[in-house]
């Protein structure tokens, strides 16, 4: 699944079990063997686990965190949504992750006289293009009259 949470959550149950079997090893050889430093040694292997641990985690998410999105997969969905028929542009492209799933927004223009139906048939194929070809699963679309579709020239003045 490459859920984060399951992730960190595996990795916790992990360091605990790591933790308790260190710890049965330590009591263990202090009882049979009357070894008093395994001790010690377990409990710095096992804190060595745990800060293994949570760099690993720290650094699987902390780019998440801050917003950060891969510009090569961007320019990947730019390409893609411009071989799209009818698109003329994309305006805008911001990709972002939403847990372990890709929400992309999308501002793009089109002809300005196309129809509201036509206008969703053509969100709705980009949405499928983009599920199918990167396993985008929340996609926003939002659609921008090109100017240059009108020929009347009052009317271009506006947008």
């Amino acid at each position: 699944l490459k859920n984060a949470a399951l992730l960190a959550s595996a990795q916790d149950s992990l360091s605990d079990a790591f933790t308790s079997i260190g710890t049965m090893v330590a009591i263990a050889g202090a009882l049979v063997f009357d070894l008093t430093w395994l001790d010690g040694a377990t409990s710095i292997v096992v804190g060595l686990f745990i800060l293994y641990s949570g760099i690993k985690i720290f650094f699987s998410t902390s780019l998440n965190l801050a917003d950060y999105f891969d510009p090569k997969a961007e320019a990947a969905y730019h390409d893609a949504i411009m071989e799209v028929h009818k698109v003329h542009r994309v305006v805008e492209l911001k990709a972002h992750y939403n847990g372990n799933v890709v929400s992309l927004d999308a501002t793009l223009t089109v002809n300005g006289k196309m129809t509201i139906l036509e206008s969703y048939q053509l969100s709705e194929k980009i949405k499928r293009m983009l599920r199918k070809k990167f396993g985008i699963i929340d996609t926003d679309i939002s659609f921008i009259p090109d100017p240059n579709s009108f020929k009347d020239k009052d009317v271009k003045g506006h947008f």
